[in-house]
């Protein structure tokens, strides 16, 4: 009788030293690294082609599109060192440029602690040019002074 025997190795460091670990959300078998201490499982199930690397979008965005996680997304960023500086790609601005004042609120971590976050958008570009983050503790629920 043949029998056939499948040495698998961390992705990471390529010990054989790796144990089950679980299965993930998905069904795929989860194992751990003895070595490396890194888990994850050993062959996933789909890869993603270059058209869907190179999608620009905003992140949420291609999470959307193509089902992949955000810290998928940022390690593609991390590799992608051809991205040019935020400065490069701000707009410039034109006499005829209408501001959005906007605000919204949240808590954090318990409801009695609210924090408000004001922005200001340019209407044709749909750019943040300032913010300001606080509580209503400043005057009648003005805006702290803005960061730009």
């Amino acid at each position: 009788m043949i029998t056939k025997t499948i040495v698998s190795k961390c992705r990471v460091c390529g010990s054989q030293n790796i144990v089950k670990n679980g299965q993930n959300a998905y069904g795929s078998q989860q194992f751990w690294c003895k070595e490396c201490g890194k888990r994850g499982v050993l062959e996933p199930k789909h890869s993603y082609s270059p058209e869907q690397n190179n999608e620009r979008s905003s992140m949420r965005g291609v999470q959307r599109t193509f089902g992949v996680s955000r810290n998928t997304l940022t390690s593609w960023l991390k590799k992608d060192e051809q991205n040019p500086k935020i400065e490069e790609t701000l707009l410039t601005v034109q006499a005829e440029d209408i501001l959005e004042m906007d605000e919204m609120w949240s808590f954090v971590q318990e409801r009695w602690q609210k924090r408000w976050i004001w922005t200001a958008m340019c209407r044709r570009t749909r750019q943040i040019i300032a913010y300001a983050i606080g509580d209503l503790s400043t005057s009648l629920g003005a805006p702290p002074s803005c960061q730009l």
